[in-house]
């Protein structure tokens, strides 16, 4: 019975001494602030460092680099869901789908019923054409309105699909209301000087233009390259070859084809025009007509956009998306308010 309580009381006097020392360390630390203030500091630190990559490598389009990145961030900070949020675009953007719902059921778990990932999940899912849609059906009962935009936004993408590409402005369009012209810009040279895919934009829009006298023109770009710009580039060209200057409007601004519709929009509104011809290259026409007709109907507008492509493939193979269709659906979503980079503030949509 003695052994027992000696060791008992041993036992008693070594907790109470190991409770004395933490205290008295956990207290020296606060005294000296070093008390988890240097460690989350470091993290913090090194989170940003993370996202600045990724802002880095966004800009060069690197996207493995971007994904790494992203991912390191996120093992930082794993309670942030913009991370995850961004980590799906990435695997949008390299085209694996799955990957991506699978990225968006991660966010599901951790934030159920989430409406933006529900979104993007039902959005993702149906443009793989899959039949069986459970993030819609979700949206249906929880975010009914929500989902009514969602298919909205889907009826304006297949519309535009089952429209066919011209090359030429057909005789019916409407020519008895104003109308502008909308030419969508394409990346300088690193020198500045214009790729032959924007020059070829741009004879298309003479032809239109001149078809078309009393139409303004927006010429739409705004990634400077050697000190010079595309709509500045894109109005000097139009005007030496004849047009008004005063007939066109160069849009400095945007930094892709989002934007381009963005920055149009608010052109147009202005000049109180719904008509709009739209010209781009053939594989990238559809997708400024369902930016902006989505851009209008949310804003309670409807523009009459008459796509004309200058072609750079043959007419008949413009007819099917194909895997641009995916580009098409991800654009219209962003057009709608839910961007791809959420991760503010080192990487928000860029």
């Amino acid at each position: 019975m003695n052994l027992k309580k000696t060791l008992l009381s041993t036992l008693c006097i070594l907790i109470g001494l190991h409770f004395t020392v933490a205290s008295a360390n956990t207290t020296s630390s606060i005294k000296n602030g070093t008390y988890g203030y240097q460690v989350a500091s470091e993290q913090r630190n090194s989170v940003h460092h993370y996202l600045t990559q990724a802002h880095e490598a966004y800009v060069k389009w690197d996207m493995p680099a971007l994904e790494k990145s992203l991912k390191e961030a996120y093992r930082l900070a794993p309670w942030r869901l913009d991370i995850l949020f961004s980590i799906a675009a990435t695997e949008v953007w390299e085209n694996r789908l799955d990957d991506a719902l699978s990225t968006y059921d991660r966010i599901l778990k951790l934030s159920p019923n989430d409406i933006d990932a529900l979104t993007y999940q039902a959005l993702y899912t149906h443009a793989q054409g899959k039949k069986e849609n459970p993030a819609l059906f979700t949206l249906k009962k929880m975010y009914p309105a929500r989902a009514s935009d969602l298919q909205k936004i889907f009826t304006t993408v297949e519309n535009g699909l089952h429209t066919p590409v011209m090359d030429q402005l057909p005789t019916s369009f409407k020519t008895d209301s104003p109308t502008a012209i909308v030419t969508l810009g394409f990346a300088l040279e690193e020198n500045g000087n214009m790729a032959t895919t924007l020059i070829d934009r741009l004879n298309k829009t003479l032809e239109v233009a001149k078809a078309l006298p009393e139409a303004k023109i927006i010429v739409t770009g705004g990634v400077p390259k050697n000190n010079k710009n595309e709509g500045v580039e894109m109005k000097r060209w139009l005007t030496e070859k004849g047009i008004d200057p005063d007939r066109i409007i160069d849009e400095n601004y945007a930094r892709d084809t989002v934007e381009n519709m963005i920055y149009s929009r608010y052109i147009v509104n202005e000049l109180q025009i719904k008509n709009i011809v739209l010209i781009s290259s053939g594989t990238h026409v559809r997708r400024g007509k369902a930016i902006l007709e989505v851009l209008g109907w949310q804003n309670g507008l409807e523009y009459n956009v008459q796509m004309v492509a200058a072609p750079d493939k043959p007419l008949a193979e413009l007819q099917e998306e194909g895997a641009r269709t995916l580009g098409i659906y991800r654009d219209a979503l962003r057009a709608f308010g839910l961007n791809m980079m959420r991760s503010a503030p080192e990487l928000l949509e860029i």
